[in-house]
């Protein structure tokens, strides 16, 4: 069973159809294929007030075509745990072979979930991460074997087993930003590969504006800053972590010296992550990066 996830945080419900119509076409590709014998839709809410009304995810169901997904199922938190928190949240106890992490602002293509399903089978890898379009992610991948340092959680397939066996996301440290690098390196320690899939396209609604300047949302540059911190903390790089603490201290934002603020107090009250022995060989801190990039 392949078991698909998705965290939302006040999207419009006209988003959620649009990804439904994507996913519908996609999930009738991989089952015709024989790729997979059942794919579910789990619908996770991390929002201020519940987006649904009780029979919406039935509705939805109701409305994908033929028989492809066999179930959409939703659930509000109450409270807004990340996609760390919320991914966890839904892989708990459910049964599947493979999780696809992905996010809601997103359109597969109708073979991404096939492409996805077939890179994983034919190689060793932990998690095959799809291609994000228009905007390509710049981290460098090899071009035979799409093997890459980490993978994206706006749409990564898991091997379930192995998302249990690593305790699935760190969502205690990484509420929003990092989570994935953090998780993937913790895949790599595992001893399986990262790969990148370059023929299961997806795309993925980020816009620059007009003046070319890529907008950057205040939870993004504060949960980037304090990600930075707590992956420098685990993976053994107390450089880094001076490194960051100084750029932030010169010439940071507001919000950037307010994640900073709030890695302090953690670190006063131990509330960081141990470090992750011998991980010179996982761990990439690579000009502000976490990996080679491409361009």
């Amino acid at each position: 069973m392949l078991r698909i996830q998705t965290v939302l945080f006040g999207q419009e419900l006209a988003q959620l159809w649009r990804l439904l119509r994507g996913l519908d076409a996609a999930v009738g590709k991989i089952l015709d294929a024989g790729l997979v014998g059942q794919v579910e839709w789990a619908l996770g809410d991390s929002s201020a007030g519940p987006l649904f009304g009780a029979s919406e995810a039935q509705s939805m169901l109701a409305a994908a075509s033929g028989e492809g997904l066999s179930n959409i199922t939703y659930e509000f938190f109450g409270a807004n745990l990340g996609s760390s928190g919320g991914q966890n949240r839904l892989a708990d106890g459910h049964a599947s072979d493979l999780l696809l992490v992905l996010n809601p602002d997103t359109y597969p293509s109708p073979t991404a979930l096939s492409e996805l399903v077939k890179a994983l089978d034919k190689s060793q890898a932990g998690i095959i991460e799809a291609r994000q379009i228009p905007l390509e992610h710049p981290r460098e991948y090899d071009p035979i074997t799409g093997e890459t340092g980490w993978a994206s959680g706006f749409c990564m397939l898991v091997r379930r087993k192995l998302f249990d066996d690593l305790g699935g996301f760190d969502s205690e440290h990484f509420l929003l930003h990092c989570d994935d690098v953090d998780f993937s390196w913790r895949v790599r320690k595992a001893g399986y590969k990262i790969m990148h899939a370059p023929y299961a396209t997806v795309f993925h609604d980020k816009r620059p504006r007009p003046d070319d300047a890529w907008p950057v949302p205040d939870a993004e540059l504060y949960h980037a800053a304090l990600g930075r911190l707590m992956l420098a903390t685990r993976w053994d790089r107390p450089d880094i972590v001076e490194e960051t603490i100084a750029l932030i201290e010169s010439g940071g934002s507001e919000v950037q010296c307010c994640a900073l603020d709030e890695f302090r107090s953690r670190v006063k009250a131990g509330r960081i992550p141990d470090v992750e022995p011998d991980s010179a060989a996982v761990a990439e801190f690579i000009h502000g990066e976490y990996a080679p990039h491409r361009f």
